[in-house]
């Protein structure tokens, strides 16, 4: 009987012993797998795209959004450059019904990046000319979208402008004119037409936007020609050309800067 009671004892001793030996390796392979799951999610935060992949991501998905639900991109445009660029919702259902079929087939030419403390703007152009930035905060990543160059005050053109020699401020000046021909905003481009040209040429908004409707070709080359200065004074020979389209302006930009400017032109007889 003492020997079975030993016997009992010896094998309850082992069990035990089997169990925390188990235990232990159980909780060691949970430790094991905890932190190989840490660690993968330690991968995963750590990988960033590069801006030419980031800049891949935000247009493809705004052309998704522009096939597959329009109204979509509303909600990413940039909150300031809504409130200033649109009345209400029409003018901006407008707006992205007038240009969505072109914006379908858009293809990005070249983009640059400017980063700022707070947000980090990928400004991309496409093939003709028209600009797309995304604006991506810093610490939440979330990203908004601005689809001209200038309807509010951006930091990255101020600092280009403020840096250039004369030659290039003409350059950005006219880029900033062409981007809103190119946006058909005649509203903003007849804001910026001298009163006294406006007054003798243009007596009423319609005014303008017929003769740059029947005038200007949307995809023209605009080059510079016989340009002098005086103060912040330009005045030049603009040529607009495209296969067998041409147009000579003879033009004058007054700027104090990159956001406050006025411009008269006049069309040159061609023989």
């Amino acid at each position: 009987m003492k020997k079975l009671k030993k016997l009992i004892f010896i094998i309850l001793i082992i069990c035990l012993f089997i169990i925390i030996v188990l235990s232990v390796l159980l909780s060691t392979n949970n430790t094991q797998k905890s932190k190989s799951v840490e660690n993968d999610i330690e991968q995963e935060e750590v990988i960033e795209l590069s801006d030419n992949e980031q800049v891949e991501l935000y247009f493809n998905s705004f052309l998704n959004m522009l096939n597959n639900n329009p109204e979509e991109v509303k909600s990413l445009v940039n909150e300031e450059y809504e409130e200033k660029r649109f009345v209400n919702e029409m003018e901006y259902n407008e707006y992205i019904n007038k240009n969505i079929e072109y914006w379908k087939n858009a293809q990005i030419d070249y983009y640059e990046v400017f980063k700022t403390e707070t947000y980090k703007d990928f400004i991309c152009v496409d093939t003709t000319k028209n600009y797309y930035i995304f604006r991506e905060n810093n610490n939440t990543k979330d990203y908004s979208i601005i689809l001209d160059i200038y309807t509010i005050n951006l930091e990255w053109l101020e600092n280009k402008f403020n840096n250039a020699n004369d030659n290039e401020k003409l350059q950005i000046l006219l880029q900033k004119i062409e981007n809103i021909i190119k946006c058909k905003d005649y509203k903003f481009l007849y804001e910026k037409l001298s009163n006294n040209f406006r007054m003798q040429n243009f007596k009423t908004l319609e005014d303008l936007e017929n003769y740059i409707t029947e005038k200007i070709k949307q995809d023209a080359e605009y080059t510079i020609f016989n340009e002098t200065q005086n103060g912040n004074t330009y005045m030049f020979q603009l040529f607009l050309e495209k296969d067998e389209y041409y147009l000579e302006l003879r033009t004058v930009i007054r700027a104090n800067d990159i956001n406050n400017f006025i411009i008269a032109f006049k069309e040159e007889e061609t023989l």
